[in-house]
């Protein structure tokens, strides 16, 4: 569906915690080594304007969403349909 996204990590499942300003960058870091990318290549969404806002600082783009049901299109310049 999303050729660009063919390589991906979750913060939670990169790391065995949620994303979190608190918990600092590493979680962050940890997701984008484990995709195989720089942290500047990585897309991070979450409903949490706090958590986007956090990878937005590490040099992520951040897509705040808060409704899953626009998720599909807020994210529609990834797909080459």
């Amino acid at each position: 569906m999303w050729p660009a996204a063919s390589r991906s990590a979750s913060v939670q499942s990169a790391c065995g915690c949620r994303p979190s300003p608190v918990a600092g960058r590493e979680i962050y870091e940890i997701a984008a080594e484990r995709a195989g990318v720089a942290t500047h290549r990585c897309l991070f969404v979450d409903d949490r304007l706090e958590n986007v806002e956090a990878a937005i600082m590490l040099g992520m783009t951040g897509v705040h969403y808060r409704a899953a049901a626009h998720l599909r299109e807020m994210l529609g310049f990834l797909s080459d349909d």
